[in-house]
Protein backbone atom coordinates (compact mmCIF):
# COMPACT_ATOMS: atom_id res chain seq x y z
CA UNK A 1 0.00 0.00 0.00
CA UNK A 2 1.39 3.41 -0.97
CA UNK A 3 0.04 6.94 -0.68
CA UNK A 4 1.55 10.40 -0.35
CA UNK A 5 2.65 9.80 3.26
CA UNK A 6 3.57 6.12 3.37
CA UNK A 7 4.91 3.34 1.17
CA UNK A 8 4.36 0.03 2.94
CA UNK A 9 5.60 -2.08 0.01
CA UNK A 10 8.95 -0.26 0.02
CA UNK A 11 9.20 -0.78 3.77
CA UNK A 12 8.70 -4.52 3.26
CA UNK A 13 11.28 -4.48 0.46
CA UNK A 14 14.07 -2.94 2.53
CA UNK A 15 13.43 -5.32 5.42
CA UNK A 16 13.53 -8.18 2.93
CA UNK A 17 16.81 -6.79 1.58
CA UNK A 18 18.29 -6.96 5.09
CA UNK A 19 17.37 -10.66 5.22
CA UNK A 20 19.15 -11.21 1.89
CA UNK A 21 22.37 -9.27 2.65
CA UNK A 22 22.29 -7.72 6.12
CA UNK A 23 25.86 -6.37 6.21
CA UNK A 24 25.57 -4.48 2.94
CA UNK A 25 22.05 -3.14 3.48
CA UNK A 26 22.51 -2.09 7.12
CA UNK A 27 25.72 -0.25 6.16
CA UNK A 28 23.78 1.49 3.38
CA UNK A 29 21.07 2.47 5.86
CA UNK A 30 23.66 3.82 8.27
CA UNK A 31 25.27 5.92 5.54
CA UNK A 32 21.88 7.57 4.88
CA UNK A 33 21.12 8.17 8.55
CA UNK A 34 18.21 5.71 8.51
CA UNK A 35 16.39 5.01 11.79
CA UNK A 36 13.44 2.86 12.84
CA UNK A 37 11.30 6.00 13.21
CA UNK A 38 11.32 6.37 9.43
CA UNK A 39 9.17 3.25 9.13
CA UNK A 40 5.43 3.84 9.28
CA UNK A 41 4.13 0.41 10.40
CA UNK A 42 4.77 -0.42 14.05
CA UNK A 43 5.43 -4.08 13.22
CA UNK A 44 8.16 -3.00 10.79
CA UNK A 45 9.75 -0.89 13.53
CA UNK A 46 9.77 -3.94 15.83
CA UNK A 47 11.44 -6.06 13.15
CA UNK A 48 14.04 -3.42 12.32
CA UNK A 49 14.92 -2.83 15.99
CA UNK A 50 15.40 -6.59 16.36
CA UNK A 51 17.62 -6.72 13.25
CA UNK A 52 19.74 -3.86 14.57
CA UNK A 53 20.26 -5.49 17.97
CA UNK A 54 21.19 -8.80 16.30
CA UNK A 55 23.70 -7.08 14.04
CA UNK A 56 25.30 -5.22 16.95
CA UNK A 57 25.60 -8.54 18.80
CA UNK A 58 27.46 -9.99 15.80
CA UNK A 59 24.71 -12.49 14.92
CA UNK A 60 23.72 -13.44 11.40
CA UNK A 61 20.26 -12.36 10.26
CA UNK A 62 17.98 -14.68 8.30
CA UNK A 63 14.33 -15.66 8.58
CA UNK A 64 14.95 -18.44 11.09
CA UNK A 65 17.25 -16.49 13.44
CA UNK A 66 15.03 -13.41 13.21
CA UNK A 67 11.88 -15.31 14.14
CA UNK A 68 13.69 -17.06 16.99
CA UNK A 69 14.84 -13.70 18.36
CA UNK A 70 11.34 -12.21 18.08
CA UNK A 71 9.87 -15.16 20.01
CA UNK A 72 12.64 -14.89 22.60
CA UNK A 73 11.81 -11.20 23.18
CA UNK A 74 8.02 -11.83 23.17
CA UNK A 75 7.65 -9.69 20.04
CA UNK A 76 6.66 -12.36 17.53
CA UNK A 77 2.98 -11.39 17.33
CA UNK A 78 3.84 -7.67 17.35
CA UNK A 79 6.00 -8.32 14.28
CA UNK A 80 3.23 -9.82 12.17
CA UNK A 81 3.15 -13.40 13.40
CA UNK A 82 3.59 -16.61 11.44
CA UNK A 83 4.76 -16.24 7.86
CA UNK A 84 5.37 -12.49 7.92
CA UNK A 85 9.18 -12.68 7.84
CA UNK A 86 9.05 -15.15 4.94
CA UNK A 87 6.72 -12.79 3.10
CA UNK A 88 9.31 -10.00 3.45
CA UNK A 89 11.74 -12.03 1.35
CA UNK A 90 9.21 -12.11 -1.50
CA UNK A 91 8.87 -8.31 -1.39
CA UNK A 92 12.22 -7.58 -3.07
CA UNK A 93 12.88 -9.33 -6.38
CA UNK A 94 16.54 -8.23 -6.60
CA UNK A 95 19.09 -6.43 -4.43
CA UNK A 96 19.71 -4.03 -7.31
CA UNK A 97 16.72 -1.93 -6.25
CA UNK A 98 17.42 -1.90 -2.49
CA UNK A 99 18.67 1.71 -2.46
CA UNK A 100 15.67 2.86 -4.49
CA UNK A 101 13.27 1.38 -1.91
CA UNK A 102 15.28 2.87 0.94
CA UNK A 103 15.15 6.35 -0.59
CA UNK A 104 11.39 5.96 -1.11
CA UNK A 105 10.84 5.16 2.59
CA UNK A 106 13.00 8.10 3.69
CA UNK A 107 11.08 10.45 1.38
CA UNK A 108 7.72 9.36 2.84
CA UNK A 109 9.08 9.92 6.35
CA UNK A 110 10.18 13.44 5.44
CA UNK A 111 6.75 14.19 4.00
CA UNK A 112 5.10 12.99 7.21
CA UNK A 113 7.34 15.26 9.24
CA UNK A 114 6.46 18.21 6.98
CA UNK A 115 2.79 17.42 7.45
CA UNK A 116 3.28 17.39 11.22
CA UNK A 117 5.07 20.75 10.99
CA UNK A 118 2.07 22.15 9.13
CA UNK A 119 -0.30 21.04 11.89
CA UNK A 120 2.11 22.39 14.52
CA UNK A 121 2.23 25.80 12.82
CA UNK A 122 -1.58 25.95 12.71
CA UNK A 123 -1.76 25.12 16.41
CA UNK A 124 0.85 27.76 17.30
CA UNK A 125 -1.06 30.42 15.34
CA UNK A 126 -4.25 29.52 17.18
CA UNK A 127 -2.34 29.78 20.49
CA UNK A 128 -1.32 33.35 19.64
CA UNK A 129 2.42 32.79 19.23
CA UNK A 130 4.42 35.42 17.33
CA UNK A 131 5.70 34.86 13.80
CA UNK A 132 9.30 34.89 15.08
CA UNK A 133 8.59 32.15 17.61
CA UNK A 134 6.76 30.07 15.02
CA UNK A 135 9.55 30.39 12.43
CA UNK A 136 12.32 29.54 14.91
CA UNK A 137 10.36 26.52 16.16
CA UNK A 138 9.76 25.40 12.58
CA UNK A 139 13.47 25.73 11.73
CA UNK A 140 14.40 23.70 14.79
CA UNK A 141 11.89 20.98 13.91
CA UNK A 142 13.02 20.86 10.29
CA UNK A 143 16.64 20.63 11.39
CA UNK A 144 15.86 17.76 13.78
CA UNK A 145 13.59 15.66 11.58
CA UNK A 146 13.92 16.65 7.93
CA UNK A 147 17.54 17.61 7.37
CA UNK A 148 18.94 14.10 7.53
CA UNK A 149 22.63 14.15 6.69
CA UNK A 150 24.42 11.05 5.43
CA UNK A 151 27.17 9.61 7.57
CA UNK A 152 30.60 11.04 6.84
CA UNK A 153 33.05 9.03 4.77
CA UNK A 154 35.81 7.79 7.15
CA UNK A 155 38.35 7.83 4.32
CA UNK A 156 37.82 11.55 3.61
CA UNK A 157 38.00 12.35 7.35
CA UNK A 158 41.31 10.49 7.65
CA UNK A 159 42.71 12.25 4.60
CA UNK A 160 41.68 15.61 6.05
CA UNK A 161 43.45 14.83 9.34
CA UNK A 162 46.64 13.84 7.53
CA UNK A 163 46.52 16.97 5.35
CA UNK A 164 46.10 19.21 8.40
CA UNK A 165 49.03 17.50 10.12
CA UNK A 166 51.18 18.01 7.01
CA UNK A 167 50.26 21.70 6.88
CA UNK A 168 51.14 22.06 10.55
CA UNK A 169 54.54 20.42 9.99
CA UNK A 170 55.55 21.89 6.63
CA UNK A 171 53.93 25.32 6.71
CA UNK A 172 53.60 25.99 10.43
CA UNK A 173 49.82 26.28 9.98
CA UNK A 174 47.95 24.24 12.60
CA UNK A 175 44.32 23.35 11.99
CA UNK A 176 41.64 25.73 13.22
CA UNK A 177 41.52 29.45 13.94
CA UNK A 178 44.21 30.97 16.18
CA UNK A 179 43.40 33.13 19.20
CA UNK A 180 44.30 36.83 19.12
CA UNK A 181 46.64 35.92 22.00
CA UNK A 182 49.35 33.52 20.82
CA UNK A 183 49.93 32.49 24.45
CA UNK A 184 46.34 31.22 24.64
CA UNK A 185 46.71 29.30 21.36
CA UNK A 186 50.00 27.85 22.62
CA UNK A 187 48.22 26.58 25.73
CA UNK A 188 44.95 25.19 24.38
CA UNK A 189 45.55 25.01 20.60
CA UNK A 190 43.49 26.78 17.93
CA UNK A 191 39.70 27.07 17.83
CA UNK A 192 38.62 23.90 16.03
CA UNK A 193 35.47 23.23 13.97
CA UNK A 194 32.59 21.29 15.58
CA UNK A 195 33.83 22.37 19.01
CA UNK A 196 32.14 24.32 21.82
CA UNK A 197 34.27 26.68 23.90
CA UNK A 198 32.81 27.97 27.16
CA UNK A 199 34.27 31.22 28.52
CA UNK A 200 33.16 31.56 32.14
CA UNK A 201 33.77 34.30 34.68
CA UNK A 202 32.28 36.30 37.51
CA UNK A 203 30.58 39.62 36.73
CA UNK A 204 33.06 42.30 35.55
CA UNK A 205 35.83 39.78 34.92
CA UNK A 206 36.13 40.48 31.20
CA UNK A 207 34.16 37.65 29.56
CA UNK A 208 32.55 39.90 26.97
CA UNK A 209 35.81 41.75 26.31
CA UNK A 210 37.64 38.48 25.66
CA UNK A 211 34.90 37.33 23.28
CA UNK A 212 34.92 40.76 21.60
CA UNK A 213 38.68 40.59 21.05
CA UNK A 214 38.32 37.14 19.48
CA UNK A 215 35.44 38.27 17.25
CA UNK A 216 37.39 41.30 15.99
CA UNK A 217 40.46 39.17 15.39
CA UNK A 218 38.50 36.64 13.33
CA UNK A 219 36.33 39.09 11.35
CA UNK A 220 38.64 42.11 10.91
CA UNK A 221 42.13 40.61 10.86
CA UNK A 222 41.59 37.07 9.52
CA UNK A 223 38.54 38.03 7.41
CA UNK A 224 36.69 34.99 8.73
CA UNK A 225 32.87 35.45 8.72
CA UNK A 226 31.84 35.73 12.38
CA UNK A 227 28.40 35.74 14.04
CA UNK A 228 27.95 37.42 17.43
CA UNK A 229 24.76 36.96 19.48
CA UNK A 230 24.76 39.71 22.12
CA UNK A 231 21.96 39.36 24.65
CA UNK A 232 23.66 41.57 27.22
CA UNK A 233 24.65 44.60 25.13
CA UNK A 234 22.93 46.43 22.25
CA UNK A 235 24.62 46.35 18.86
CA UNK A 236 25.37 50.09 18.84
CA UNK A 237 27.19 49.99 22.17
CA UNK A 238 28.93 46.76 21.22
CA UNK A 239 30.25 48.28 18.00
CA UNK A 240 31.39 51.38 19.90
CA UNK A 241 33.28 49.15 22.33
CA UNK A 242 34.81 47.20 19.44
CA UNK A 243 35.87 50.39 17.68
CA UNK A 244 37.39 51.79 20.88
CA UNK A 245 39.24 48.54 21.44
CA UNK A 246 40.64 48.64 17.90
CA UNK A 247 41.53 52.34 18.01
CA UNK A 248 42.92 52.14 21.58
CA UNK A 249 40.42 54.81 22.63
CA UNK A 250 38.12 54.67 25.66
CA UNK A 251 34.61 54.23 24.24
CA UNK A 252 33.23 55.66 27.50
CA UNK A 253 35.24 58.90 27.07
CA UNK A 254 34.42 59.00 23.37
CA UNK A 255 30.67 58.95 24.08
CA UNK A 256 31.15 61.87 26.49
CA UNK A 257 32.97 63.92 23.84
CA UNK A 258 36.33 63.60 25.60
CA UNK A 259 38.68 62.80 22.72
CA UNK A 260 41.41 64.41 20.64
CA UNK A 261 41.40 64.94 16.87
CA UNK A 262 43.80 62.01 16.48
CA UNK A 263 41.58 59.75 18.58
CA UNK A 264 38.53 60.67 16.51
CA UNK A 265 40.47 59.87 13.35
CA UNK A 266 41.36 56.44 14.72
CA UNK A 267 37.74 55.79 15.74
CA UNK A 268 36.51 56.70 12.24
CA UNK A 269 39.03 54.27 10.78
CA UNK A 270 37.98 51.55 13.24
CA UNK A 271 34.28 51.99 12.35
CA UNK A 272 35.22 51.72 8.66
CA UNK A 273 37.10 48.47 9.25
CA UNK A 274 34.20 47.04 11.26
CA UNK A 275 31.68 48.02 8.59
CA UNK A 276 33.74 46.32 5.86
CA UNK A 277 34.38 43.16 7.86
CA UNK A 278 32.29 39.95 7.71
CA UNK A 279 30.91 40.51 11.22
CA UNK A 280 27.21 39.82 11.84
CA UNK A 281 25.61 40.88 15.15
CA UNK A 282 22.19 40.07 16.59
CA UNK A 283 21.35 41.86 19.85
CA UNK A 284 17.86 40.36 20.34
CA UNK A 285 17.09 38.35 23.44
CA UNK A 286 16.05 35.02 21.96
CA UNK A 287 15.11 31.46 22.79
CA UNK A 288 17.62 28.73 21.99
CA UNK A 289 15.54 27.78 18.93
CA UNK A 290 15.71 31.36 17.66
CA UNK A 291 19.46 31.56 18.33
CA UNK A 292 20.15 28.37 16.41
CA UNK A 293 17.80 29.41 13.61
CA UNK A 294 19.63 32.74 13.19
CA UNK A 295 23.10 31.18 13.43
CA UNK A 296 22.14 28.49 10.90
CA UNK A 297 20.95 31.20 8.55
CA UNK A 298 24.26 33.07 8.95
CA UNK A 299 26.22 29.89 8.20
CA UNK A 300 24.12 29.14 5.11
CA UNK A 301 23.94 32.68 3.69
CA UNK A 302 27.22 34.26 4.81
CA UNK A 303 29.55 31.31 5.32
CA UNK A 304 30.03 32.04 9.04
CA UNK A 305 32.94 30.05 10.50
CA UNK A 306 33.08 31.36 14.08
CA UNK A 307 30.18 31.96 16.47
CA UNK A 308 29.85 33.77 19.81
CA UNK A 309 26.94 33.77 22.31
CA UNK A 310 26.98 36.34 25.12
CA UNK A 311 25.71 34.79 27.36
CA UNK A 312 23.84 31.51 27.93
CA UNK A 313 22.00 32.42 31.16
CA UNK A 314 20.28 35.36 29.43
CA UNK A 315 18.41 33.23 26.88
CA UNK A 316 14.62 33.34 26.95
CA UNK A 317 12.60 30.31 27.93
CA UNK A 318 10.94 28.55 25.02
CA UNK A 319 7.15 28.46 24.79
CA UNK A 320 5.76 25.69 26.91
CA UNK A 321 8.94 25.46 29.02
CA UNK A 322 8.11 28.19 31.53
CA UNK A 323 7.48 25.71 34.33
CA UNK A 324 10.75 23.86 33.84
CA UNK A 325 13.50 24.53 36.40
CA UNK A 326 16.43 26.78 35.54
CA UNK A 327 18.97 23.97 35.77
CA UNK A 328 17.04 21.84 33.28
CA UNK A 329 16.64 24.80 30.92
CA UNK A 330 20.36 25.55 30.89
CA UNK A 331 21.03 21.85 30.40
CA UNK A 332 18.80 21.86 27.31
CA UNK A 333 20.34 25.08 25.95
CA UNK A 334 23.88 23.78 26.40
CA UNK A 335 23.07 20.54 24.58
CA UNK A 336 21.34 22.36 21.72
CA UNK A 337 24.29 24.73 21.22
CA UNK A 338 26.76 21.84 21.28
CA UNK A 339 24.64 20.02 18.70
CA UNK A 340 24.56 23.12 16.50
CA UNK A 341 28.34 23.51 16.65
CA UNK A 342 28.84 19.92 15.51
CA UNK A 343 26.24 20.09 12.77
CA UNK A 344 27.35 23.49 11.42
CA UNK A 345 31.01 22.52 11.65
CA UNK A 346 32.14 25.76 13.34
CA UNK A 347 33.79 26.68 16.64
CA UNK A 348 31.16 28.08 19.00
CA UNK A 349 32.19 30.34 21.90
CA UNK A 350 29.53 30.38 24.63
CA UNK A 351 29.86 32.75 27.58
CA UNK A 352 28.63 31.66 31.01
CA UNK A 353 28.20 33.60 34.24
CA UNK A 354 29.84 32.53 37.51
CA UNK A 355 28.45 33.54 40.90
CA UNK A 356 30.06 36.49 42.70
CA UNK A 357 29.17 34.85 46.01
CA UNK A 358 31.76 35.51 48.68
CA UNK A 359 33.72 38.19 46.82
CA UNK A 360 32.39 41.11 48.87
CA UNK A 361 33.34 39.36 52.11
CA UNK A 362 37.03 39.33 51.23
CA UNK A 363 39.68 42.07 51.13
CA UNK A 364 41.67 40.29 48.43
CA UNK A 365 40.68 38.66 45.18
CA UNK A 366 39.43 35.08 45.63
CA UNK A 367 41.01 31.88 44.42
CA UNK A 368 40.69 30.87 40.79
CA UNK A 369 37.29 29.38 39.90
CA UNK A 370 36.98 25.65 39.33
CA UNK A 371 34.72 23.55 37.12
CA UNK A 372 32.31 23.20 40.05
CA UNK A 373 31.80 26.99 39.92
CA UNK A 374 29.85 26.84 36.65
CA UNK A 375 26.47 28.31 37.38
CA UNK A 376 23.07 26.63 36.97
CA UNK A 377 24.09 23.37 35.33
CA UNK A 378 26.80 20.72 35.32
CA UNK A 379 25.66 20.02 31.75
CA UNK A 380 27.72 23.02 30.61
CA UNK A 381 30.83 21.27 31.91
CA UNK A 382 29.83 18.05 30.15
CA UNK A 383 28.90 19.63 26.81
CA UNK A 384 31.88 21.99 26.57
CA UNK A 385 34.93 20.71 24.72
CA UNK A 386 37.05 23.48 26.25
CA UNK A 387 36.39 25.66 29.30
CA UNK A 388 38.29 28.92 29.78
CA UNK A 389 37.92 30.82 33.06
CA UNK A 390 38.72 34.52 33.12
CA UNK A 391 39.37 36.02 36.56
CA UNK A 392 41.37 38.61 38.50
CA UNK A 393 44.74 37.36 39.68
CA UNK A 394 44.16 35.67 43.08
CA UNK A 395 45.47 37.26 46.26
CA UNK A 396 45.56 40.85 44.98
CA UNK A 397 44.00 43.72 47.01
CA UNK A 398 40.48 44.33 45.74
CA UNK A 399 41.02 48.10 45.84
CA UNK A 400 43.37 47.77 42.89
CA UNK A 401 40.46 46.65 40.70
CA UNK A 402 38.26 49.66 41.50
CA UNK A 403 40.72 52.02 39.81
CA UNK A 404 41.51 52.71 36.17
CA UNK A 405 44.88 51.01 36.47
CA UNK A 406 45.52 47.93 34.36
CA UNK A 407 44.37 44.70 36.00
CA UNK A 408 46.57 41.62 36.43
CA UNK A 409 44.36 38.72 35.38
CA UNK A 410 44.59 35.09 34.34
CA UNK A 411 42.93 32.88 31.75
CA UNK A 412 42.67 29.29 32.95
CA UNK A 413 42.09 26.53 30.40
CA UNK A 414 40.55 24.14 32.93
CA UNK A 415 39.13 21.57 30.51
CA UNK A 416 40.34 20.72 27.03
CA UNK A 417 39.25 17.64 25.14
CA UNK A 418 41.57 18.50 22.26
CA UNK A 419 44.77 19.43 24.10
CA UNK A 420 46.45 20.39 27.35
CA UNK A 421 45.21 22.61 30.14
CA UNK A 422 47.06 25.48 31.82
CA UNK A 423 47.00 29.10 32.94
CA UNK A 424 47.83 32.17 30.86
CA UNK A 425 48.78 35.44 32.63
CA UNK A 426 47.22 38.51 30.99
CA UNK A 427 46.73 42.19 31.62
CA UNK A 428 43.28 43.73 31.24
CA UNK A 429 43.48 47.37 30.14
CA UNK A 430 40.29 48.51 31.85
CA UNK A 431 40.06 51.94 30.23
CA UNK A 432 40.22 50.35 26.76
CA UNK A 433 38.43 47.04 27.52
CA UNK A 434 41.24 45.09 25.88
CA UNK A 435 43.45 42.17 26.90
CA UNK A 436 47.24 42.23 26.65
CA UNK A 437 49.46 39.18 26.94
CA UNK A 438 51.57 38.73 30.03
CA UNK A 439 54.67 39.88 28.13
CA UNK A 440 52.98 42.89 26.58
CA UNK A 441 51.60 40.98 23.57
CA UNK A 442 48.66 42.66 21.89
CA UNK A 443 47.49 43.33 18.38
CA UNK A 444 47.34 46.82 16.88
CA UNK A 445 44.20 46.10 14.88
CA UNK A 446 44.10 49.32 12.86
CA UNK A 447 47.78 49.35 11.89
CA UNK A 448 47.69 45.74 10.72
CA UNK A 449 44.58 46.31 8.65
CA UNK A 450 46.08 49.40 7.00
CA UNK A 451 49.09 47.26 6.09
CA UNK A 452 46.83 44.58 4.60
CA UNK A 453 44.81 47.21 2.71
CA UNK A 454 48.02 48.56 1.15
CA UNK A 455 49.11 45.04 0.16
CA UNK A 456 45.70 44.42 -1.44
CA UNK A 457 45.95 47.67 -3.43
CA UNK A 458 49.43 46.75 -4.70
CA UNK A 459 48.32 43.28 -5.80
CA UNK A 460 45.17 44.50 -7.57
Amino acid sequence: MSNQFQDIESEKAILGAVLLDYDRVLNLMNSKGFTADMLELSQHKVIFHTMESMHKAGKCIDVMTLEHRLVEKHNFEHAGGVGYCNMLLDSIPTMTHAEHYLDAVIEKYRLRMLRDCYYEITQKIENGESSGEIISGLMSSLSRHIDQEPAKNPSSLHEQSLKEAEDAQMQGRPAGLPSFLSTLSDTMGNYLPETMYVVAGRPSDGKTSLATCEAIHKAVILRVPTAFVSMEMGEKLLREQMAGLMANVSSFSFRRGMYSAEQRKRMVEAFRLLQNSPLFINDSRMTVEQVISWLSNMVAKNGVRFGVLDYIQLMKSSKGRGGVGRVEQVMDWSGELKGFSKKAGIPMMVLSQLSRQGIKLESATPAAPTLESLRDSGAIEQDADTIIFTYKKPGEPLEKFYSDFDWPMELSVSKNRNGPIGRVPVIFVRSRQRFVGGEGEELDWTRQMRKEDRQAELSS
